[in-house]
């Protein structure tokens, strides 16, 4: 890859037109979404996740030639904690966040990621959007059988799954999936869908 070079590929190089000057200052409508602050917070949060390792950059010296510039880096995130994305690092940053506040809130002091890791049970119900602190055994019923049932809705749909996508009036529909990786290529079966309709190359190199 590293070498590769796009001998018959057409390309061509745009700018972002909205892209600030290199010396302008960062506008202060981005603060209250990422401002220094949260950033060197995460930053330093993360780092002390166990297994954490600098990010690869791998040179791609053909590719940059073949298109006139001096020099093209793959940021590749594919062995960053065993993700496979710098977004569902993002994610996993965003959950611990939701988590320390909760109980920042219960108790009064915010704990670390590695105090959450070693202390009490923790209900995340993305569903109906709750987080649920140390649940007693009513609420880890409830939960269960909600699972229960959802495994069993998940098994009634994969008898679906081959069937023709057809409205009732026998309109037939173009069924294209999402590819994150070049496994899934592989266990395609024609019969579930027509097509790839996104291709997540993040998560490819």
């Amino acid at each position: 890859m590293s070498h590769w070079k796009p001998a018959h590929f057409p390309h061509r190089v745009e700018l972002n037109p909205r892209a600030l000057p290199t010396d302008s200052s960062y506008p202060s409508s981005l603060l209250p979404i990422l401002n220094p602050a949260g950033f060197s917070a995460a930053a330093q949060e993360i780092r002390g996740w166990p297994g954490y390792r600098l990010t690869n950059l791998v040179p791609l010296p053909g590719l940059a030639a073949s298109l006139g510039l001096g020099g093209i880096w793959y940021k590749d995130e594919g062995s960053r904690f065993g993700l496979g994305s710098f977004k569902a690092l993002g994610g996993a940053y965003a959950v611990y966040r939701l988590l320390a506040a909760a109980v920042k809130r219960a108790t009064g002091r915010e704990p670390s990621s590695a105090e959450l890791m070693g202390g009490a049970d923790a209900i995340l119900d993305a569903e109906e959007g709750r987080l649920i602190q140390d649940p007693v055994r009513h609420t880890r019923d409830i939960f269960d059988r909600r699972m229960t049932t959802r495994s069993v809705t998940t098994a009634a749909e994969a008898e679906f799954l081959p069937r023709p996508a057809v409205t009732r009036g026998g309109t037939r529909i173009a069924v294209a999936i999402n590819v994150d990786e070049p496994s899934i290529v592989d266990n395609i079966d024609p019969a579930h869908c027509d097509g790839i309709g996104l291709t997540r190359t993040e998560f490819m190199f």
